[in-house]
């Protein structure tokens, strides 16, 4: 059995999440590093953060959203994967 990467994210009620890492990326226009993540508990939900050298997750601007979608599109395209919107 594969082994999956996974993110634990600690939300603003202090409940723990675990999520699939799918791929990380650079984006040089925005000169910003991407992760793009998926709920264990529902696959439906794929969420894209920024995220600095230390790890620091941020969330995403709109514009951003915009870049991860076209990106996840290609990835799922690759992989021949097909997955719900990115959640904002």
């Amino acid at each position: 059995m594969e082994e999956k990467n996974t993110l634990t994210i600690i939300d603003d009620e202090g409940t723990e999440k675990e999520f699939e890492i799918l791929f990380t990326f650079d984006y040089e226009v925005t000169k910003k590093k991407y992760v793009v993540v998926q709920d264990l508990k529902d696959p439906d939900a794929i969420y894209g953060f920024s995220y600095t050298e230390d790890g620091e997750l941020t969330t995403l601007e709109e514009d951003e959203v915009e870049i991860i979608e076209e990106v996840l599109d290609a990835w799922q395209s690759e992989n021949e994967i097909h997955a719900a919107r990115i959640e904002a």
